[in-house]
């Protein structure tokens, strides 16, 4: 009985090693598919004989598999778990840091900045990361002096000079911004960001056209960022393009689920196209995707004015008012609410603003 016994314990365990192996390899190879490279790395993460720096790895490797599906919470979550397993592990710390810039988290991912630069102080992209972080902590002085240390260890870097431009754009030198990615194009003519990045300050300069052109030329170099369609989108909504506009953000959607700003962009679509129970479905999408944005409970309130919901439209507008990173309602939000006979509304989104603007 001894015998058979042992042979099918032995035999079961050989069994699980195989697939545990593959998982590993699965879950660290680059070129594996984020829904598959999550799994693979679930199930690597099962084994308790990794440990220190072969752990972390598998969990920045999942991070990387959520990032690519969009789910830059989870991944996050991930990278901080590396993190904890091996503190010395840089990659994860920016990695981390990258993730918090996608959930607006800039606060932390200044401290994951700090800490690349405390393992590293000579690598150019931790300070490229720091520079981002403090550019959206609206520190632009500092910004500008850790991009700079940052293109004197990289000169020449065309992602070092299209930061540089982001910092004149923030500071609301368009034109300068859009020479500096001018610049970074000409740097390198197939980066696809560089493109985006000139095509999104075109707009700022009225110069609509010529971002789409922009902007399609990215989406020709790279065409699964959910971000490239999203200004298209835009784009084209702003051009009054509206099936073009719909294309382009259901593009976005399908490639990036919890994208929040083509949900919102559908649903100003939609308004325009006066599909009002639409819109709403598509604002209500992005309040779903990032309730902390306000971008989604604006739409709300305007949609659910538009219905003849006073109660809701002033809920909403209460919500978007109290977001951390928040836009205060634009003119022609409170004019939109006017105009449907929502005067509560308005009058309170009138007050809101007033008081917002003076504390």
């Amino acid at each position: 009985m001894g015998g058979p016994r042992g042979l099918l314990k032995t035999s079961v365990l050989l069994l699980c090693a195989g697939p545990v192996l593959g998982d590993v390899d699965t879950c660290k190879d680059s070129a594996s598919e984020g829904e598959a490279r999550v799994e693979a790395c679930n199930a690597a993460i099962v084994d308790d004989d990794l440990t220190g720096r072969d752990r972390a790895e598998l969990y920045v490797a999942r991070g990387n598999g959520q990032s690519d599906l969009g789910d830059h919470k989870a991944a996050a979550s991930s990278y901080r778990k590396a993190t904890e397993i091996d503190p010395e592990y840089e990659f994860a710390w920016r990695k981390l840091g990258w993730a918090l810039m996608e959930e607006d988290e800039y606060a932390g991912a200044l401290d994951a900045a700090e800490k690349t630069l405390a393992l590293d102080p000579n690598d150019a992209f931790n300070y490229a990361l720091k520079a981002n972080a403090l550019r959206h902590l609206r520190r632009f002085d500092d910004a500008e002096d850790a991009i700079t240390i940052a293109s004197a260890l990289k000169p020449g870097n065309d992602w070092m000079i299209r930061e540089l431009g982001w910092m004149h754009h923030d500071r609301g030198n368009f034109t300068e911004a859009s020479e500096t990615f001018k610049r970074a194009i000409r740097k390198d003519l197939d980066d696809p960001w560089n493109h985006y990045a000139l095509a999104y300050v075109l707009i700022d300069l009225d110069k609509t056209d010529d971002a789409v052109a922009s902007v399609s030329r990215a989406i020709e170099l790279d065409d699964t960022v959910a971000q490239f369609y999203y200004l298209r989108g835009l784009c084209y909504r702003n051009l009054d393009s509206f099936d073009l506009a719909l294309i382009d953000l259901d593009k976005a959607i399908l490639l990036e689920p919890g994208h929040i700003g083509s949900h919102y962009e559908r649903g100003l679509v939609l308004l325009a196209q006066d599909e009002i129970d639409a819109a709403l479905t598509a604002f209500e999408a992005a309040v779903e995707a990032g309730p902390r944005d306000s971008r989604g409970h604006y739409g709300v309130a305007i949609a659910t004015a538009k219905r003849g919901e006073s109660s809701r439209s002033i809920e909403a507008l209460e919500e978007a008012l109290a977001r951390e990173y928040r836009e205060y309602p634009s003119s022609e939000t409170v004019s939109a609410l006017l105009e449907d006979g929502a005067y509560i509304s308005a009058l309170r989104a009138s007050r809101m603003i007033d008081a917002a603007k003076s504390r």
